[in-house]
């Protein structure tokens, strides 16, 4: 994975509990493309191989819901709360 953490999409299914990393939603420039803004919910796959409509999360989702722990591992990334970019920093 060659792209930075703040362009990597953490997602959520329209009923999930755990935000799921999709890689190739952010472009370059960090934007979220059209699908996503102009209708959410569109298909894509997840790094750990789930295949669904993904949503972007809420505030809170963003900053408390789980980790999904396949997509971390595929990342190389600690489990945890939220996105990584929303974790205090040791």
């Amino acid at each position: 994975m060659n792209k930075p953490l703040d362009h990597l999409a953490w997602v959520k299914t329209e009923k999930g509990r755990k935000i799921h990393c999709v890689p190739d939603v952010i472009d370059d420039e960090g934007r979220w493309p059209d699908p996503f803004v102009e209708d959410p919910g569109a298909e894509a796959t997840a790094l750990c191989g789930k295949a669904s409509k993904f949503y972007p999360p809420g505030i809170f989702t963003r900053l408390h819901a789980q980790r999904c722990y396949e997509c971390c591992d595929a990342l190389g990334i600690p489990q945890g709360f939220g996105t990584p970019l929303n974790e205090r920093r040791k």
